[in-house]
């Protein structure tokens, strides 16, 4: 090795370190007995670092051996370091061995291994948190606080020169037993490292809220997601009692904390909160034989209040990349255009939307005597563009969710409340021709480049059925009705691969064709005559729009489509359950925060939540914050929240933001003819009832 001005540099131990991966660094030498050994050093291309020595003549010593050792330091970057034993400790759990890991890449740490009768090792790395106030001071366990299912860990920290002081994370976590550890558990069990809550005050763990907010995006109801928390929550107790000797009785103070809303942001201020209207109808209810129902009437405001809590923070995060998504193609597209205003848009902003009405059935009391009997479901869907395998063909398409909104009623002021939440001006809107949508579409755009395309599907459905009910001119099979083949072969011209072929004389033709066929068979076309001077004008507008735009969908199905796979599991046998207006849009919220892949990482939305409480130390956001107790009628013993059947409430919420009214239509004069005049106005000739007197 050494000879006089000449050095070489050994070979690492571990062959598979030989190559140009690896580098050999001198780093110094030490004396054992009379023999001197020189230290070097292996450093990987990833900077992992492990030493080795050798004799003088360059013979290996006994400390360059690679020995496998059974217990190594769990931190993945301190591969081939020195781990020491430092001692045993037993306790009921067994003898754990504290043991020193000294790295060359950081400082040396402790860490904790028990060894089980069968030679498996559970590791514990038993690092407590840091105190906000004093990151460098010394931090040990110090006791638990709180009762029942609220039992956390609590922490001393103390200061260098300063006063001892009690103090726990902003989001604490169960107790655990010191050192417990199970064949389930390992690294978890240690004290520092039991289930992290999901807020301060609140029996629910993180893990068990992001998978109740992942079964409400799923449409299952408010009562099956709270039994789901509550059996989660004994589960997680029976564990600890049975496996770790931890008693955290549930009751009481578990019920207290989730009912009171203590949780919740607003608790640093006065804690106060709003019982829900909802709660106590379903309490005063009539009690059910079933089991499962009664748990659903006492534990479904669980439920709900998480939706209140984060349904506007995941919602928020999600919105935030869909308009900036939206704002890069509306950048895009307008540069398209300014260059060629006639150019056709490969990745446009198209939304397509469609109502549902929900009809509910109520008994007529005191307090809904002057509420609807059904409220409305808008809804709006995106496409979203990819391309192709092919570079030169057309993009594909992509539907999702982009907007849900519940409101009383689907007229011309709802539909301005859901397009004012939309900030990014589209390329196009498909719609059937209702005339609130269509209204309300050009009231919002006025002015703006926003091409309004009538869905051909929904206008060939209403002259079909129509057509229906002429005498003789359809057939039932079943639930089926089938047109004549007359009338079929006629109305064939209205499917898309006709119309592009169309021009205005072929499609008036077509037209006069369908006429003649509805009279020669004895009936009247009146009807059809009135919807043909009211749909040809559209079907010209729509043939004209997509021969330009062939990648662009002829009809709006994609939002029903939506409806039926997204929407409709929300309301199945619960669509009379709905009365609050905002809690119901946090709950549509969380079905378009799915659609857009939001519940893909159930850990990253873990991490949202947990940041967005640890930023309001530790407290969560407030439930119960959208009562909403109105109208309080005469007879009304106990309010009820019904802004979702009051229509009044679409005014109020056009008022606050800022929109302005619909302008006034005139009124319509009608002349209409009096047959028989005679003296008095109006009074058919020969009448005996004289005009009353007017008193001057």
């Amino acid at each position: 090795m050494e000879s006089g001005s000449t050095f070489t540099l050994p070979k690492c131990p571990n062959r598979n370190h030989n190559s140009g991966s690896y580098s050999i660094v001198r780093h110094g030498s030490y004396w054992s007995g009379q023999d001197k050994h020189l230290r070097f050093l292996c450093r990987s291309s990833d900077g992992t670092i492990h030493s080795f020595s050798v004799m003088t003549d360059g013979k290996p010593s006994r400390d360059a051996r690679v020995k496998n050792q059974v217990i190594k330091c769990p931190n993945p970057k301190h591969r081939g370091s020195k781990v020491i034993s430092r001692g045993t400790r037993a306790s009921k759990s067994g003898t754990w061995t504290r043991l020193s890991c000294e790295s060359v890449n950081d400082e040396p740490h402790y860490f904790r291994v028990l060894v089980s009768a069968d030679g498996a090792a559970n590791i514990s790395l038993t690092k407590p948190p840091t105190c906000l106030e004093h990151p460098k001071a010394k931090i040990v366990r110090n006791g638990k606080k709180g009762l029942g299912g609220t039992r956390r860990q609590s922490y001393l920290c103390s200061p260098i020169g300063g006063a001892p002081h009690r103090f726990s994370p902003p989001l604490s976590r169960e107790a655990v037993a010191p050192m417990a550890s199970c064949s389930g558990c390992d690294e978890l069990l240690s004290p520092h490292r039991g289930s992290l809550t999901a807020s301060r005050h609140t029996p629910w763990t993180l893990a068990a809220v992001v998978q109740a907010l992942n079964n409400l995006s799923l449409g299952l109801s408010y009562a099956a997601v709270s039994r789901e928390l509550r059996a989660q929550r004994s589960s997680a107790l029976e564990h600890l009692r049975v496996e770790h000797g931890v008693e955290l009785t549930s009751g009481s103070s578990e019920e207290s904390s989730a009912r009171s809303g203590r949780g919740a942001r607003s608790a640093r201020d006065d804690g106060a909160s709003n019982d829900s209207a909802d709660e106590q109808s379903a309490a005063g209810a009539t009690s059910s034989s079933s089991l499962i129902r009664q748990e659903g009437r006492n534990a479904w405001h669980l439920a709900a209040d998480l939706v209140e809590e984060y349904s506007p923070l995941l919602f928020g995060a999600v919105i935030e990349k869909v308009i900036a998504r939206e704002r890069k193609s509306r950048a895009t597209n307008d540069a398209i255009l300014l260059e060629n205003p006639d150019a056709s848009l490969l990745a446009p902003i198209v939304y397509l939307l469609d109502d549902v009405p929900i009809y509910i059935k109520q008994w007529k009391s005191a307090r809904s005597r002057h509420q609807q009997d059904s409220w409305s479901l808008l809804v709006v869907v995106e496409l979203i563009w990819q391309g192709g395998k092919d570079p030169l063909g057309l993009p594909r398409r992509e539907a999702r969710l982009r907007l849900a909104r519940a409101y009383p009623r689907a007229n011309e002021e709802a539909w301005m409340l859901v397009l004012d939440e939309l900030p990014v001006t589209p390329d196009f809107i498909i719609a059937d021709a209702g005339i609130a949508i269509k209204n309300a579409v050009d009231r919002r755009y006025a002015g703006q480049r926003v091409t309004f395309i009538p869905s051909l599907f929904h206008i060939q459905r209403n002259i079909r059925k129509a057509l229906e009910k002429l005498p003789n001119a359809s057939s039932k099979s079943g639930k089926r009705v089938y047109l004549a083949k007359a009338l079929y072969e006629a109305v064939s011209f209205m499917s898309r691969e006709e119309l592009l072929h169309s021009s205005q004389e072929q499609l008036a033709q077509d037209w006069d064709v369908l006429v003649a066929v509805v009279v020669s068979m004895g009936s009247k076309a009146t009807d059809l005559e009135k919807l043909r001077a009211f749909n040809e004008p559209k079907m010209l507008d729509a043939i004209s729009i997509l021969s330009k735009n062939p990648h662009l969908p002829a009809s709006n199905a994609a939002v029903e489509a939506q409806i039926r796979l997204s929407l409709e599991p929300f309301l199945e046998n619960r669509q009379a359950r709905f009365r609050n207006l905002a809690r119901t849009n946090y709950l549509l919220d969380l079905a378009v925060a799915r659609s857009q892949g939001s519940f893909s990482d159930l850990n990253k939305l873990g991490k949202m939540i947990r940041h967005s409480n640890e930023a309001a130390n530790g407290w969560a956001p407030t439930p119960r914050q959208i009562t909403d107790r109105q109208p309080v009628g005469a007879g009304a013993n106990t309010p009820i929240y019904s802004s979702l059947l009051n229509a009044q409430i679409i005014s109020r919420l056009s008022q606050a933001r800022g929109i302005k009214p619909a302008a006034a239509k005139p009124p319509s004069f009608t002349s209409k003819k009096i047959k028989n005049p005679g003296v008095g106005s109006g009074r058919p000739k020969g009448s005996k009832n004289k005009p009353k007197q007017v008193t001057p």
